[in-house]
């Protein structure tokens, strides 16, 4: 068995408690306790026997047990034996694929194993197999990351029956520590002189600050050079899922992109936790996630960034199992459908004639007599609609500048009771709050309503407000969650509708496709109570902006409507079929 020193001074585990120990001051590692305080330890016999103290980190201004790199080479240690587990292609007989850069400033590094290996059933279901890269230690603090790690590859190689369903029909590729240098140096009272805490110091040295944004193969990382390359040729360039695993955010959440979003493994782990979100990252060129999926680096078809909360290490070993569970969920096709889409819809109810509706026949002239034709600012006619029709257009919104703004409609349309209904798709940059349509106007407090996208959370909001300001206590927004089932706005033309009741304690209603969002699938409330009657702000009726000078939309956008009664559901159904140039035809 090879030994693997973190410091060249100290070789091997005895002589590091000493070193642990006389850092237990540092204001860097916290307090130095043993393993075998904890009840959890207790269950994994390689831990319970570790011969050396350790201590408790602060990361994210959040406390937490750290995960060495010795714990790192001591767990792939424990599973050699294992008859589900082997070397990948690129790693030798001790399962390393190569060696780290180290470190010969003070205090000293040697090159660090960094590791590659498979699970699955040998010769099952061959070239068939699901086909799955695990990825850890990308940013070496987030312990919480790497006790998820640990839960997740423990439960693969488990007795347990659903592991061995798996392990026939899937193939994972494990690379537990693909940053050791980073780990190596972290528990280090030098650490911050060293590095920053997303880097180790090699990057320190070249300038760069962030091991998760070097993934490009740029030359700067050797270690990276070294793992992209054992990645390839490893998976022979067939990658169905990569998870890279981050940690110690204030929840748990995937980052992903709007494929992964509505990706079959999303939805069996939102099924398994409703509370579970996928959020579109930033994608920052360079990103291991962003490179798995560029045909120049693995092209795999799905892959994401969990970023796993901090907690008790029984709630992180427990969540690394469900992130293996919804492997078993998937290829025993055990997927969930959308939510809602087993309730059972109301019969189609012919809508009346709209007060106000533009069809957007490459104009924007409305039908309904006494409305104002709408004046489009930028932006051009497209030809691609919902429903084929030789005349039919559709708006296209640049994100920048594109805008439709009808004027004031006054009490006809917008008061105490209404209905909103238009067709959209395409999606607003990431992060980005997106308005499709509304009477919003923040300078002067002169707010009334908004329908907006929030791209990154896949998210539709409706606020409403009553005196004009922000105030959460006159103003109601639904936030509609459905990714990863759908997002909101997305590749396909998806039909939105919005109705206000007033009366009092007034209710307003969100549709997606003739679907009314209800709380459970779909919907949060995000301020509890009735919905007052909406600011009479006299601001113009704005489409695809927010009073035209922000939050400008990107996308598409047909078939405005209005009424000044609130539909009912029927109605709605029938407009999410037929759409409002359907009621021309009387």
């Amino acid at each position: 068995m090879r030994l693997y020193p973190l410091f060249p001074c100290c070789r091997g585990t005895i002589a590091l408690a000493v070193l642990l120990a006389g850092w237990a001051a540092s204001p860097v590692t916290g307090e130095t306790v043993r393993l075998s305080e904890y009840p959890w330890a207790a269950e994994l016999p390689w831990l319970r026997d570790f011969p050396y103290e350790r201590v408790e980190v602060s990361a994210q201004n959040q406390t937490t047990v750290a995960y060495s790199m010795e714990m790192k080479i001591r767990h792939v240690e424990s599973l050699r034996d294992s008859p589900w587990t082997a070397p990948t292609a690129s790693a030798d007989g001790d399962w390393v694929i190569g060696m780290s850069a180290g470190w010969d400033g003070e205090p000293g590094l040697d090159p660090q194993p960094v590791f590659g290996y498979t699970i699955t059933e040998p010769g099952a279901r061959g070239d068939s197999k699901l086909r799955v890269v695990l990825v850890g230690s990308n940013h070496a603090r987030e312990h919480p990351a790497c006790w998820t790690f640990h839960g997740m590859i423990d439960f693969l190689v488990s007795d347990d029956p659903r592991a061995a369903s798996l392990r026939q029909r899937a193939v994972f590729f494990v690379y537990p520590a693909v940053n050791p240098d980073g780990k190596g140096h972290l528990l280090s009272p030098e650490h911050e002189a060293l590095m920053t805490v997303n880097g180790n110091p090699e990057l320190r040295a070249a300038g760069e600050t962030n091991h998760n944004r070097l993934w490009d193969t740029s030359g700067i990382s050797t270690t990276i050079d070294l793992v992209t390359a054992a990645l390839r040729r490893d998976t022979g360039g067939r990658v169905d899922y990569l998870l890279d695993i981050h940690g110690i955010p204030q929840s748990t959440f995937f980052y992903s992109s709007a494929a992964s979003m509505r990706a079959p493994y999303a939805r069996v782990l939102k099924g398994r936790n409703p509370e579970m979100r996928f959020l579109l990252g930033g994608d920052p060129s360079g990103m291991l996630r962003v490179w798995a999926e560029n045909e120049d680096g693995l092209g795999a078809a799905y892959s994401f960034t969990p970023e796993v909360e901090n907690g008790s290490k029984e709630h992180l070993l427990r969540t690394g199992k469900e992130f293996a569970l919804g492997f078993y969920d998937l290829v025993n096709d055990r997927i969930p459908a959308p939510p809602g889409a087993d309730r059972p819809r109301p019969a189609p109810e012919r809508p009346p004639f709209p007060v106000a509706a533009w069809l957007f026949e490459g104009d924007a002239k409305a039908i309904a007599p006494g409305m104002p034709t709408g004046d489009v600012r930028g932006g051009s006619w497209s030809e691609e609609t919902r429903f084929d029709s030789p005349v039919n257009r559709s708006l296209e919104f640049d994100g920048q500048s594109t805008h439709v703004d009808f004027g004031d409609l006054g009490e006809r349309a917008f008061r105490d009771n209404w209905t909103i209904s238009l067709w959209a798709k395409g999606v607003a940059e990431p992060g980005a709050l997106a308005y499709l349509a509304g009477q919003f106007n923040p300078s002067g407090n002169r707010r009334s309503w908004a329908l907006t996208h929030v791209n990154r959370r896949g998210e539709l909001q409706v606020t409403v407000s009553t005196d004009g300001t922000a105030s959460s206590r006159s103003s109601k927004r639904l936030r509609s969650n459905l990714q990863p089932f759908g997002r909101v706005l997305g590749p396909e033309w998806q039909h939105i509708a919005v109705t206000f009741e007033g009366g009092g304690e007034g209710r307003l209603r969100v549709y997606i496709n003739g679907l009314e969002l209800l709380k459970g699938d779909g919907l949060l409330v995000l301020d509890d109570g009735g919905v007052p009657v909406p600011f009479a702000s006299g601001e113009p009726f704005v489409l695809g902006s927010r009073a035209g000078e922000s939050g400008f939309f990107e996308g598409k956008i047909d078939e405005i409507a209005i009424w000044n009664v609130a539909l009912p559901p029927g109605a709605i159904h029938w407009l999410a079929v037929n759409g409002a140039r359907g009621l021309l035809n009387r």
